[in-house]
């Protein structure tokens, strides 16, 4: 079940985020701007029913940002956004915008690339 998550949250979240800290590092810092109690800036998540999170959406006014390390249900989330969220843009992980997009019938999209530095 998706919902919206609280600061009961945070380590969960935090920790799942790192998994891939520098795909991450706008959501990390967002949720440290921001937090989870804000008017515009909200939280989502796919919860198991062991509490393992599943894939993180994120809503900032009308841009979305997802998040998923590994699978994720593509039609659950799908489903949420088209019942529930107004977006104009929605951005994350590349495989996992992609497999939203083209659920939800999203036809222009642009790819932009991420670089790690190894030093």
């Amino acid at each position: 079940m998706i919902k919206r998550l609280d600061s009961k949250y945070e380590k969960k979240v935090i920790d799942y985020l790192n998994i891939e800290k520098e795909i991450n590092t706008f959501n990390l810092q967002e949720l440290k701007n921001y937090g989870f109690d804000n008017v515009f800036y909200k939280v989502y998540s796919d919860i198991d029913e062991d509490g393992n999170i599943k894939g993180i959406l994120f809503k900032c006014f009308e841009y979305l940002t997802f998040y998923s390390y590994g699978e994720f249900d593509v039609d659950k989330f799908c489903e949420f956004i088209i019942s529930d969220i107004e977006f104009n843009e929605i951005s994350g992980k590349t495989e996992c915008v992609e497999a939203i997009a083209r659920k939800l019938g999203l036809l222009k999209y642009r790819k932009v690339h991420l670089c790690r530095l190894d030093y």
